[in-house]
């Protein structure tokens, strides 16, 4: 799981470095990231086991120094595996962290971010996400890991 997530870390960070407009890339040391997760509810197990490579992943890349020099800050919010709680987490990181790009694990948070995504115009990386979005997805969320029908295809 840790490479995986660190790729998508990776990923992210690159997709957020050529999007930012230069008001981030001059004023802000750090690249802001948040982190949607289910860590309490029904997929509590799966969203801190993602929290926890997510942690070793920005640890790693910040050790690294960071991307092109800015280290990353992770703003984790909890989902509670639930609508209401995606909306809430969703409002908070972009309103008031003012994230540069979203990480989402959940099949859950999926689909409420993506109907929310192009309100904030801020990047989003879904991964473990298999869930069925692939009509009417935003042009700012990206999957990382196959989707449902390809899954069975290929089991």
């Amino acid at each position: 799981m840790y490479v995986g997530v660190t790729a998508a870390m990776r990923l992210l960070a690159a997709r957020l470095m050529c999007t930012l407009t230069s008001f981030y890339t001059h004023q802000n040391e750090t690249i802001k990231i948040g982190a949607l997760l289910s860590l309490t509810g029904d997929n509590a197990q799966q969203g801190n086991l993602a929290q926890n490579g997510i942690l070793v992943a920005v640890d790693k890349i910040n050790e690294e120094g960071g991307i092109n020099g800015k280290k990353i800050k992770l703003v984790i919010e909890d989902t509670r595996t639930d609508a209401n709680g995606t909306i809430t987490a969703m409002n908070k990181i972009a309103k008031l962290d003012k994230v540069s790009g979203i990480i989402v694990t959940g099949d859950t948070e999926l689909p409420i971010v993506n109907q929310l995504a192009d309100n904030y115009g801020i990047p989003i990386i879904a991964t473990i996400c298999t869930g069925m979005i692939d009509k009417n997805r935003s042009d700012l969320v990206f999957r990382y890991c196959y989707n449902e029908e390809q899954e069975d295809r290929y089991m």
